[in-house]
């Protein structure tokens, strides 16, 4: 805790002193007192210049010798208890300054003294009320704003540290431990680019410091800004090479940054100096899961279940390296050992109920599934003051409907709201405008609406994500489709734009990049030339937003065509689109939104999934009971495109040849 130094003493007794030239007034007092002994002035000031040296021993015994000629010394008092508290004397320190307090009361430094002994003691509530009173006698003094903001820290009153540490930088602008206890409140407050201007501002004194950058560096990472906290954990490291902290801190940012095989180097490098770091080995396994090396990482996880056997989130890390490994019936009893832990954990409830929905298993899956958002109590809700919808009698009831996770979620549960209004309600679907023309197209005498809602306008409310478990879906009970519709207009449009010529093909290879979600998803546009090489194959662009500049860098022969920059860009999402697919002759793509769209308008569509896909593409099968027209294409293992592209062509080859 940066207190004050208290080797400075309560009062400065010595002009020698004053100047800071310490050796030469040192020599001057110990030559006074060979000749006089007994000189009180002397004794004092000789004793304040060994407490500034951190001679802490030999201040004592100068205060202890002064006090046996004049008890009753306030200032030598107060110089006894902060030599005290320097030796770590603190009981006997607050001793000796009260005393010194009831020669002199209120003094503002001996009252911080008093509070420096407690703050060291641990009675952090009466320091406080100490380090208060020396501030109020003394405002503008740095050093009694520092202790303050420093218990104040202590105790969790990071707020009010806060504001006495900003006063304290104006008195006292170039003090380096200041600045760095200042940008570690700032930190507790989530205030982390008021931090970082705290922790460069000390960096510009010490440019050396290691620790300045690695402060800078947890900062970015608490914001999620991963390229700023890399670069800053390496600055560390360069001025500190093995700096432990530093090199946790890269391993973590390079993981946000999904650079997993430089993640698991610096996990290694750790662990090589520190076999015994739980942490290190812990996101070393987490590291290897997300690099695609699930079997290394159970090793990892294995190694620190020795150690710490009943800790549940090591079973949940370690459930999710089985998942990717596809060895279900393990991931299965690791999260289910981790929920005999910690029944309540809503991420290993969730994570069990996501196993079982990959698995089919319907029944087991969505009431887990509804623990998403860290939900404990696994009740979805989004308002205040409206029920939610646990599957009462819908008839008559009017309920708000709102949407969650991504465009394909929602485009995948629209299939649900003409259920619900057969059976009586009145179905408003709240959020995502962007959807709202397709979803009117598709599910007339729905309302939609963006916007806080009134409590009095509705009865209940459901999350779209939650209504497979309110309607009791089952894999062989999953409402079918087709039950999108495309608009006419846009259908004719199109038509006379795209022709009938050839076996016309719509393409998407890219989802958003910026969310991990698309972590694996998607694939190269190089890959699609291999159903474009075909005879009569035409491939048609139906991409948006994203991966575009792969249209640039086609391999030689490779030829799409795209449909403009007004496509999809006016009216509403997927409109285009939905009156695009409508006329193709097939539809591939990846598990972006676009997939949801072919399969609710049932066009024929071939989806290429990564080797672990999401929950709703189950395991091992070819077919979705979601979208009857869909054909699913997986990797045969973790990362390989090139033989689902093969596969496509090769099928594509025999339809082409059939029909």
């Amino acid at each position: 805790m940066p207190l004050s130094d208290s080797s400075r003493g309560p009062i400065s007794n010595s002009a020698l002193a004053g100047t800071g030239d310490l050796p030469r007034a040192r020599n001057a007092l110990t030559e006074a007192l060979e000749r006089s002994p007994d000189t009180l002035v002397a004794l004092n000031a000789l004793a304040e210049i060994e407490q500034i040296s951190g001679q802490y021993g030999e201040a004592l015994r100068l205060y202890t010798q002064s006090l046996a000629i004049d008890s009753k010394q306030p200032f030598a008092l107060g110089g006894r208890a902060a030599a005290l508290i320097g030796l770590g004397r603190h009981a006997e320190a607050t001793q000796s300054v009260a005393e010194a307090l009831r020669q002199m009361p209120g003094n503002p430094n001996l009252v911080n003294i008093e509070g420096e002994a407690l703050a060291r003691l641990g009675r952090f509530p009466e320091a406080v009320e100490r380090f208060s009173l020396a501030q109020r006698a003394r405002p503008n003094d740095a050093q009694f704003l520092i202790n303050l903001a420093s218990t104040l820290a202590q105790i969790g009153n990071h707020s009010e540290a806060a504001t006495h540490y900003a006063h304290a930088l104006r008195l006292r602008p170039h003090d380096i431990a200041m600045l760095e206890a200042f940008g570690v409140v700032l930190q507790r407050l989530n205030r982390h680019m008021d931090a970082i201007r705290a922790f460069k501002l000390a960096r510009r004194l010490t440019p050396e410091s290691a620790d300045l950058s690695n402060r800078i560096a947890q900062s970015f990472l608490s914001m999620e800004k991963w390229t700023d906290a890399v670069a800053a954990a390496q600055e560390a490291l360069i001025l500190t090479p093995g700096h432990a902290d530093a090199l946790f801190n890269l391993g973590m940012a390079q993981i946000g940054a999904r650079h997993y095989s430089e993640a698991v180097q610096c996990f290694d490098q750790l662990l090589e100096h520190g076999p015994d770091d739980n942490m290190a080995l812990l996101n070393l396994g987490n590291a290897l899961t997300a690099a695609g090396r699930p079997n290394d990482a159970i090793a990892a996880f294995l190694r620190l279940k020795e150690r710490m056997p009943n800790w549940a989130g090591l079973y949940l890390n370690m459930g999710h390296a089985l998942m990717r490994a596809r060895r279900a019936d393990e991931a299965i009893a690791a999260y289910t050992e981790g929920l005999r832990l910690e029944p309540g954990n809503a991420q290993l409830n969730y994570s069990l109920g996501n196993l079982h929905l990959h698995l089919g298993n319907f029944e087991r899956g969505l009431p887990g599934y509804e623990h998403r958002n860290e939900q404990r109590e696994a009740i979805q809700r989004c308002f205040d003051g409206i029920a939610v919808w646990l599957g009462e009698p819908l008839s008559g009831r009017r309920v708000l409907v709102f949407g969650e996770q991504g465009l394909g979620d929602n485009l995948q549960m629209l299939r649900y709201l003409p259920i619900m209004q057969k059976q009586g309600a009145a179905v408003t679907f709240h959020g995502y405008p962007m959807l709202h023309a397709l979803f009117a197209q598709s599910a007339p005498g729905v309302t939609f609406m963006h916007g806080q809602p009134s409590p009095a306008d509705f009865d209940f409310q459901v999350a779209s994500m939650s209504l497979p478990l309110r309607f009791g879906t089952r894999v062989d009970t999953i409402p079918g489709a087709p039950y999108l519709k495309p608009n006419p207009a846009r259908v004719a449009h199109w038509a006379s734009t795209i022709g009938n010529s050839g076996f016309r093909i719509g393409v998407v290879w890219q989802g958003n990049p910026s969310g991990k979600i698309d972590e694996g998803r998607s694939a190269p546009l190089a890959l699609y030339g291999a159903l474009g090489r075909l005879p009569g194959t035409r491939l048609i662009s139906l991409q948006k937003n994203f991966g575009l500049d792969q249209l640039k860098i086609l391999p030689d022969g490779m030829a799409v065509e795209t449909l403009g920059d007004a496509f999809d860009s006016a009216g509403g999402a997927f409109m285009d689109s939905a009156a695009v697919m409508s006329l193709l002759d097939l539809v591939v793509t990846t598990d972006t939104s676009v997939a949801h769209v072919a399969g609710g308008l049932g066009v024929r569509t071939w989806l290429a999934l990564k080797y672990l896909p999401d929950w709703r593409w189950l395991l091992d099968r070819d077919d979705s009971p979601w979208y009857p027209t869909m054909r699913l294409f997986r990797q045969p293992s973790d990362g390989r495109w090139g033989p689902v592209f093969e596969a496509m062509a090769t099928e594509l080859a025999a339809t082409m040849e059939n029909s």
